[in-house]
This record gives structure tokens, sequence and C-alpha cells, in this order.
């Protein structure tokens, strides 16, 4: 958190408006803790952007796959990722023009999963025989 803590001050020393809110989507608490932050502080969130995401070296194949790394992945992805949202909805509700943007890499993209050609395919076909 120091780190994040430094990043924002950095940025309000080069000009910017920045305030640093903890929002850990593996603590559920810190949602509704920034969403409170943000009503108190703005009334509304115009945007928010859905960026976080962990990946986790024990996932993998069904027949490898660890299942505490497969919590862990979904607990922060999915989990962690609907509870800001849920949290953010009632300020989101308040802005003229509010939008929410999900940001993921290829790796949760529909259509390159389903292309035999795509670069990483044959990394998610390790392990399977068919």
């Amino acid at each position: 958190m120091q780190s994040c803590e430094a990043a924002a001050a950095k940025l309000s020393n080069d000009g910017l408006d920045v305030t640093f809110i903890e929002l850990d989507l593996t603590k559920l608490a810190t949602a509704q803790a920034a969403a409170n932050h943000i009503e108190k502080t703005y009334g509304r969130l115009d945007v928010l952007v859905n960026n976080a995401g962990i990946t986790d070296a024990a996932d993998g194949p069904p027949e490898t796959a660890s299942i505490d790394a497969v919590h862990r992945v979904m607990e922060t992805n999915f989990v962690g990722t609907l509870a800001v949202t849920q949290a953010m909805l009632s300020l989101l509700k308040r802005a003229d023009n509010a939008r929410i943007v999900n940001v993921s890499s290829g790796l949760g993209s529909i259509e390159k999963n389903g292309d035999p050609q795509w670069e990483f395919a044959s990394v998610k076909l390790i392990g399977y025989t068919r």
C-alpha cells in the first residue's frame, strides 16, 4: 500500500488531482469503503474501470489444476470484480453518462480462445488428449 500512496503523491506533485483509495479485490469490505469515500467526496462516479486480475501458475488443465489456485483466481477476477461493480452501481446511476469499462487481456477473449491459430493456442492445449 505504501507504493500506491507514493505513486499518488508523485502524481499530485506533478500537478494532477489524485487521491489514493484502497480497493483490494480479495478484501470485499474495501469495495464498500471505497464507494463510501467516493460518495462522501464526489457524490457520484462517472466511470468505473475494472482492470484488475491475477493469474496463478498452479492453475491449468483440469487434470493438473490446483483447486486452491482456481479458487483464488475466480475469487479475485470474478467475485471481486462483481463486488466492486455492485458497490459502485448506485454512484454510477447518479452520473449523467456513467460507463463501466471491463478490461481484459487476450486470455479473456472468446474470439481468440476459439482460434487454433492464435499464438497462445498451443499453451491452452498442453496436457490435453482427444
